[in-house]
């Protein structure tokens, strides 16, 4: 983020926005942030979201993943 945005409120100003249009839509907002993305929890906390569960697992595909064989064909 450009230096003179931050400080701003900039991102909780735009997740506030963008949830309160999709609550007039009729659906229900979801917010997911990484736990080790404090600025993100913060954000959405600021925005009015509270926390429901933790998911600590994560999964870089950079090829180093027991998992890669299931994404080599996938272009990412």
């Amino acid at each position: 983020m450009k230096p003179e945005y931050r400080k701003s409120a900039l991102g909780t100003k735009i997740v506030s926005n963008l949830t309160a249009d999709i609550i007039k839509q009729g659906a229900v907002p979801f917010y997911s942030a990484s736990v080790t993305n404090l600025g993100s929890q913060m954000v959405a906390n600021r925005s009015g979201y509270i926390p429901c569960w933790i998911d600590t697992y994560g999964n870089i595909l950079d090829g180093s993943s027991s998992f890669n064989i299931f994404v080599k064909d996938l272009e990412l």
